[in-house]
């Protein structure tokens, strides 16, 4: 095999070593010499050398240098192994080799495929063949329309509303054969964009408005023509995807309903002749690498440019539920998230990556920002409001942990837990006769949403009964508690913790997810029953007993810290095993649990994360505190901490049902796609048996 160096490759010497950049990124190599040997070897890396033959006369050390800087550049992709003796220049040779003396205009175009692909010259071929056409207003698109030119486009269809000539994109030829066509673009109505489709292979749409692009992503999915656009909003512009739409759930507009979540518009800015350059280029550039089959992540992708600095970044999405058809969970369809396997930590962070991004994630990245670290790690994470349930406000949730890593999963859990209670799709949910549809798969999401909002509609959603297994049907309201129009004026920021409503969890498991869920509903029902209660409430003794590992490690840390630390036992009569804790005098945590010690355990963790944010004058991961005990129910009793055996969630379910109360698990399932990744997120609602 031949070695070839990235035609897109662009390297920098510094003071210790080489930095290299590519279209996949950037990478540095350390080493003073790795400049000097990579200018060496840079004539010879064409593609018609073999390792081999690049060292066979070099002395032994010097051998071992250029192998050594061959591998490494191999390992990072910026040379290639290459059919030998490929010509990917125009030279003269055999089979493949002749043909590229069509096109020596083209000869980078054909090495940039002979890259990453075999046969080059013939992929390029079939690129030149496929007619282009360019669709929109304003300037971008003469710009749009002459990048294809200068890519090798053969025919390229320029329709716009404006009068405008094709004398200075047709300037924009390499060769006598290509040519501009000037089609009439009556309006960008289904009607007015079918005769232009018809004899479309490709499709390039310049916009400044987003009104018409579901349509035209449904009209090139129906006919299976790539669809790449570059949409203007505000002082940025969004590109892609980059995959040219070739999977329709990966459209543009499935990737601008994330964007369309995020706050604070910003400024128009005037798209210059040079901005109008870039945004072409751009564009073109993703066109031609997917048409040509150079595309290298299969993850659905827009590409933003800022156009204030014009700097690019390429931001992976997961698809917008609204913005694919969709249908209900019918009664008797199978539920393969009760079944499956438990996720471990390593597959759990893998599948929470896949979410995470700042401007077109399920959830933006953790960060840690400034917030002390000891004696509890904190992780902070956003949730956009995909659904627009919140007026567009943004969630924060916090994830602590003995570790970094742990307040991370913790965190990427709540995350899952709040997105997945924010995404309501109307069309998931059942008519009122709980067997038929509420709509057609294809329905407007958000005018069925409006109306769901309204009262004008109402939706039900399967349950599972914890206590026997059956089904339960529930009101989408109770399924989602942010449904109901919020007394709150929208789109304020929403604080650390806002939007978790109790019984809502995700986990490892979907067992886990539920006992989670299980355990907040009972430390929420014994706080409310505080007010019932007449017998003073005992306290933990927490110099004795034992608690599970990580309420253990609580323990010896609060305990560290000297802070007068009292855990009341609020599980009473209801049997619902509930703990509350105050610092001093104050009120600082309460927690349910499957058993007392996991109750304690959790009360213990806010005290510590209480007191950690207090001491560091950081309030904003302080948990919320609950109401106090009064005065006269604080008792005086010791009562000792049981055994720290974990009991399960069936002893809770049980203690329910002597208070009339049925459990029902609802899947939160209405982003399908984001299901799949993390299947067990769930809300358990308390019914009347």
């Amino acid at each position: 095999m031949g070695l070839l160096l990235r035609p897109d490759a662009f390297y920098a010497p510094d003071s210790a070593g080489m930095y290299l950049l590519t279209y996949q990124g950037s990478s540095h190599l350390k080493g003073r010499s790795v400049g000097p040997l990579i200018e060496l070897l840079k004539p010879y890396l064409d593609g018609r050398h073999t390792l081999a033959e690049l060292t066979e006369e070099l002395p032994p050390e010097r051998r071992a240098a250029v192998e050594s800087l061959l591998t490494v550049l191999l390992e990072r992709d910026v040379v290639r192994d290459v059919p030998l003796q490929q010509d990917v220049v125009g030279d003269a040779g055999t089979g493949d080799q002749e043909s590229a003396l069509e096109y020596p205009e083209y000869r980078h175009e054909v090495g940039f495929i002979a890259h990453f692909r075999d046969s080059p010259v013939a992929i390029f071929r079939a690129y030149r063949d496929k007619v282009v056409l360019v669709l929109g207003s304003g300037d971008i698109v003469p710009w749009v329309a002459r990048a294809a030119l200068r890519t090798g486009s053969r025919l390229v269809k320029m329709a716009t509303p404006e009068v405008q000539g094709v004398e200075w994109v047709e300037r924009g030829r390499r060769t006598p054969d290509q040519r501009v066509e000037r089609p009439l673009l009556a309006d960008l109505s289904e009607e007015g964009l079918l005769p232009l489709l018809d004899s479309a292979d490709l499709v390039l749409h310049v916009s400044g408005g987003s009104a018409h692009e579901p349509l035209l992503d449904r009209l090139c999915a129906e006919r299976r023509i790539p669809l790449a656009q570059a949409v203007v909003l505000d002082g940025e512009v969004w590109l892609g995807p980059e995959d040219l739409g070739t999977r329709s759930e990966a459209s543009w507009t499935a990737g601008r309903r994330r964007v369309a979540t995020r706050p604070a518009p910003r400024p128009p800015i005037a798209v210059d002749e040079t901005r109008a350059a870039a945004i072409a280029g751009v564009l073109v550039q993703l066109a031609f690498r997917t048409a040509t089959g150079l595309l290298d992540d299969h993850r659905a992708r827009l590409t933003r440019i800022d156009l204030s600095t014009l700097r690019r970044t390429s931001h992976a999405f997961v698809p917008h539920p609204h913005a694919r058809p969709a249908e209900p969970m019918l009664p008797g369809s199978a539920d393969p998230a009760r079944d499956g396997a438990v996720l471990g930590r390593e597959a759990f962070s893998r599948r929470a990556v896949v979410c995470a991004d700042d401007l077109l994630g399920v959830f933006g990245e953790p960060t840690e920002r400034a917030y002390a670290q000891i004696p509890l790690h904190v992780s902070e994470v956003e949730v956009p409001d995909p659904a627009g349930l919140l007026g567009g406000a943004v969630s924060r949730v916090v994830g602590t942990g003995l570790d970094f890593e742990s307040a991370r999963h913790q965190a990427a859990l709540k995350a899952f837990a709040v997105y997945a209670s924010l995404m309501v799709d109307p069309r998931r949910l059942l008519a009122a006769d709980g067997r038929t549809p509420l709509a057609a798969p294809e329905s407007d999401p958000d005018a069925l949403l409006a109306d769901l909002r309204a009262g004008r509609i109402t939706g039900l959603v399967l349950g599972h009964r914890l206590a026997d297994g059956g089904t339960r049907l529930i009101a989408a309201d109770v399924a989602f508690p942010a449904l109901p129009v919020p007394d709150s004026a929208a789109g304020t920021a929403v604080g650390i913790g806002a939007g978790i409503t109790a019984g809502i969890a995700a986990g490892y498991s979907w067992q886990e997810a539920v006992d989670v869920a299980l355990a907040e509903q009972a430390g929420r029902l014994a706080l409310a029953d505080l007010e019932h209660r007449t017998t003073p409430l005992p306290r933990f003794d927490l110099d004795s007993g034992s608690l599970p590992p990580r309420g253990e490690r609580y323990r010896s840390m609060i305990q560290a810290t000297g802070e007068a630390v009292t855990c009341y036992d609020l599980t009473g009569p209801s049997e619902l095993p509930a703990a509350m804790s105050y610092l001093g005098d104050t009120p600082v945590g309460y927690a349910g649990g499957s058993s007392a010690a996991e109750a304690v355990t959790g009360a213990l963790e806010q005290a510590l994360l209480h007191y950690q944010a207090r001491q560091n004058a950081q309030p904003a991961y302080a948990p919320p505190a609950p109401p106090g005990i009064p005065a006269g129910l604080r008792g005086s009793a010791i009562r000792r901490l049981p055994v720290a055996s974990r009991t399960g969630s069936a002893s809770l379910v049980s203690a329910l049902a002597r208070r009339g109360l049925s459990p029902v698990a609802v899947p939160l399932d209405h982003d399908r796609e984001v299901h799949s990744i993390m299947p067990y997120t769930v809300h358990v609602v308390l019914t009347h048996a």
